[in-house]
C-alpha cells in the first residue's frame, strides 16, 4: 500500500501544479528488474501522440539507463524528448539520451 500512496502523492502534487499527469503514464518499476523501464517506455510511446506525455521525470537514477535506452529506440526521432532524473553527482548513471539530472552532490 505504501507505493500506491506515494504515486496519489505525486499525482496530486502534479495536479495541483498545474501539471497533466495521467494514471496510465505512473508507473513503479522494481529496481530487481530494471529492464520492465524499457518495456514501459516501448508501451507510452505506442500510445498515439496526443496522449503521451511531454516529458518523464525518473525518481531513481537505477532506472535511468532503461528508460534512457528505451527512449533512444521508441521516442520521437531526433532525440527531442524532454527527460529529468533524479542522480547523485558526481556519479552519473549511464544515459542514452541527453537527461537534465536533478540531485546533489553525495561525496
Amino acid at each position: 500500500m505504501f507505493e500506491q500512496e506515494r504515486v496519489d502523492d505525486l499525482l496530486k502534487l502534479c495536479r495541483r501544479k498545474g501539471i497533466e499527469a495521467q494514471n496510465s503514464w505512473v508507473h513503479t518499476i522494481h529496481l530487481n528488474i530494471p529492464r520492465e523501464a524499457y518495456v514501459v517506455t516501448d508501451l507510452i510511446f505506442s500510445l498515439p501522440k496526443e496522449k503521451r506525455p511531454d516529458c518523464f521525470i525518473i525518481a531513481n537514477d537505477n532506472l535511468t539507463e532503461s528508460v534512457t535506452r528505451g527512449v533512444k529506440d521508441f521516442g520521437p526521432a531526433g532525440g527531442d524528448f524532454p527527460i529529468i532524473s533524479l542522480c547523485n553527482h558526481p556519479w552519473l548513471p549511464t544515459a542514452h539520451v541527453p537527461v537534465t539530472w536533478l540531485g546533489y552532490d553525495i561525496r
